[in-house]
């Protein structure tokens, strides 16, 4: 990865406030530029709220012990130990996935998980391209900066191409779980009802703004520095007036010397 870019991995996941059929989990691995890291999400419509993050778990242990080749085969061995768990056919599992390293991505969805590529073109014209990239096996892309993966489960389904998914993954300023909160955020209250899980993956360029709180923590951090120099200083000059004052009182002192009987 060149210089002056930076890959940028978030997940989440929002619980429901009503009970639903359909059980999401989203995880992740964020390794070095080299080493693979990895964001997934699953949903399944069984009771056993375990399946989905099971499948999540799955792709993200492949990836956690880092891996810096081989990397589609990788995750396709991660995907066919997931299908082997659920073959019996009374359950069913959804699952979307990105592995990364550096500014490439292999990417993967399959069921009711949704994968889509948005791109913010760097160059500030604006809106440029949504892709689809669910159901369609493995797929290989090189990121270029503002571009972004996105993976939702079902219910946030309708992002795919919307202008909120494109306002806030292009926003490189922004920490990329803050865009992706923002995004879920603004989806419909039949989806905050409902909950669900996302993923992103975002390339952009130059070095991450520094945060409020490490900008507080520099403030206050700079400003004991100048109290403590300017009680020095202060308590310099005193000594020096202190000394001036002996001196001067001294030099008021005449010794006189009596003489002798």
């Amino acid at each position: 990865m060149k210089v002056g870019k930076r890959i940028e991995i978030s997940w989440m996941n929002q619980p429901g406030r009503l009970r639903s059929k359909m059980e999401s989990y989203a995880d992740g691995f964020i390794g070095s530029p080299a080493i693979a890291g990895i964001a997934a999400v699953a949903e399944n419509r069984s009771q056993n709220p375990c399946i989905a993050e099971n499948a999540v778990a799955i792709v993200r242990d492949a990836f956690a012990e880092g891996v810096a080749y081989g990397i589609s085969d990788v995750l396709q061995d991660a995907i066919d130990e997931i299908c082997s768990d659920v073959s019996d056919g009374t359950v069913s599992c959804s699952i979307a996935t990105a592995a990364v390293l550096g500014d490439e991505v292999w990417v993967y969805s399959t069921g009711t998980c949704h994968a889509f590529m948005t791109d913010a073109d760097s160059g500030g014209t604006g809106f440029k391209d949504v892709v689809d990239l669910s159901d369609k096996g493995i797929r290989y892309i090189r990121l270029k900066p503002g571009q972004s993966i996105i993976l939702v489960t079902h219910g946030l389904r309708k992002l795919m191409g919307s202008s909120v998914s494109l306002n806030y993954t292009s926003l490189c300023g922004k920490p990329l779980s803050f865009c992706l909160s923002e995004m879920v955020r603004e989806t419909r209250i039949k989806f905050r009802k409902k909950g669900g899980s996302a993923a992103a993956v975002r390339l952009c360029t130059g070095s991450p703004r520094v945060h409020l709180p490490w900008r507080r923590i520099v403030i206050c951090f700079s400003a004991a520095v100048l109290a403590v120099a300017l009680a020095l200083l202060i308590f310099c000059r005193k000594s020096e007036e202190n000394r001036a004052d002996d001196q001067a009182d001294s030099s008021l002192t005449v010794e006189t010397v009596m003489p002798l009987e």
